[in-house]
């Protein structure tokens, strides 16, 4: 099996950026055959998880938040492994499953050698989602909120 880990370098205050050496270390100590992708602009990782097919025995990672794991999941071929490495501003969804996120080390090995679970999506007019979708002045309070993280000096919770 090979694990595939599509990095948002943006994520996070580029927290997902600096988890690349994180990565590469669990991942050599293990003798894991991996590959590591940073993307590079909106949508990369959408494209780049679509490259990957079922047949090829691979896992693949979105390193980084909600939004990077909403690119993934409309690339990937359903039956592909999906593991998260949460490494955004938010983390709503990896949050929603009621996991902790503090300590990165472990996220990445416990995920790596975790059982597949499966989950449903939603489908909207032009994409899947896996965390929620709203409308109205929630959305609005959400944008506003996630501009501000990504803006000032607010934390993820202040800004809210």
């Amino acid at each position: 099996m090979k694990h595939i880990f599509i990095v948002n370098k943006i994520s996070g205050k580029k927290r997902g950026l600096k988890t690349v050496s994180i990565i590469e270390d669990i991942m050599q100590k293990h003798h894991y055959d991996y590959e590591i992708h940073i993307t590079q602009y909106p949508t990369h990782a959408k494209k780049i998880a679509a490259k990957y097919k079922k047949e090829a025995d691979v896992t693949i990672y979105a390193v980084g938040g909600d939004g990077t794991i909403l690119e993934v999941v409309n690339g990937i071929e359903e039956g592909i492994p999906l593991g998260i490495i949460p490494c955004g501003s938010g983390n709503d969804f990896y949050r929603l499953l009621g996991s902790d996120n503090s300590d990165l080390e472990k996220i990445i090995e416990d995920t790596i050698d975790a059982k597949t679970v499966w989950i449903d999506y939603g489908i909207s007019d032009r994409m899947k989602f896996i965390n929620g979708t709203s409308l109205g002045i929630d959305a609005l309070v959400n944008y506003d909120a996630s501009s501000m993280i990504r803006k000032t000096v607010f934390d993820k919770n202040s800004a809210y």
